[in-house]
């Protein structure tokens, strides 16, 4: 929310409040708790775009996904999240509706955008709006167009709100947990990131609780050749205890166990066939 928190913050906006200048946010503006729910709750895996790069050509529209263009490394991402703001830029929001138009799925949090980073634009930003769902809503709508696009817009974003949204929306994670056995903690968390570098699938997942876990989790894809790295000894080995599972929509998915003791964690290397 670059624009929103340049417009929407000052110097010593909170000097009376009490606490130290640059401790303060706006209240709609909550990137850093989506982050908090998406890694630590709902754990799913994502990454910060700047608005700019949805413009630049970064990140670029394909088909019903979004592509990230980077010479280190891909990714394709079925869902685009909006962190609550008031300010956007209306050249951002205009590649976010031709997403939208194409089939693409946007989540909007807290507030929507009502005026433009721009000069002289506001009333754009105010029309895309109004398009997508025929009025400024203030309570939770949900957009839908011929193309299988799907626009949803959350008041309030807690772990089930989101949990729900993606649910009602068909958004599966390229990792999904057996939350049951997971087991409970104090502090830290369990959680995983993804990546996928020269035609590898690389995942990263981490136990920063104090209890050891072993849990199951299902991968997106039909991998092999799968190599478990550990990154406190150095020491790869082959995973050979895996289960290739049909989801309901027809893919494939790659299915093992993973053990990590308290505070560790694992690296995963495969091939997608």
């Amino acid at each position: 929310p670059i624009s929103a928190l340049q417009a929407e913050s000052w110097m010593f906006r909170d000097a009376t409040s009490g606490l130290f200048v640059g401790e303060w946010l706006p209240d709609n503006i909550n990137n850093y708790e989506l982050s908090r729910i998406l890694t630590d709750e709902i754990r799913h895996d994502f990454t910060y775009v700047h608005p700019e790069d949805l413009v630049n050509g970064k990140v670029s529209i394909n088909g019903k996904e979004l592509l990230l263009n980077n010479k280190v490394n891909f990714q394709n991402y079925k869902v685009l999240i909006m962190p609550g703001g008031d300010v956007i830029s209306a050249v951002t929001l205009k590649e976010i509706k031709k997403y939208y138009d194409g089939g693409g799925k946007v989540i909007a949090t807290v507030t929507l955008p009502s005026t433009s980073a721009e000069f002289g634009q506001d009333a754009d930003v105010q029309s895309i709006i109004r398009e997508i769902f025929g009025s400024v809503p203030d309570t939770k709508a949900f957009a839908n167009n011929g193309n299988g696009g799907q626009f949803v817009f959350l008041p309030e974003a807690n772990k089930h709100t989101l949990a729900n949204a993606f649910k009602a929306m068909n958004i599966k994670g390229d990792v999904v947990f057996d939350e049951n056995s997971i087991l409970p903690f104090n502090t830290g968390c369990v959680n995983y990131t993804h990546k996928q570098k020269d035609g590898k699938e690389i995942f990263y997942f981490i136990n920063t609780t104090e209890v050891k876990q072993s849990f199951p989790v299902t991968l997106s894809g039909k991998l092999k050749n799968i190599e478990i790295w550990n990154p406190h000894n150095g020491t790869i080995t082959q995973q050979k205890d895996i289960q290739y599972v049909k989801g309901s929509s027809g893919i494939i998915y790659t299915k093992l166990q993973i053990i990590l003791d308290p505070v560790q964690s694992v690296f995963i290397l495969a091939n997608k066939l």
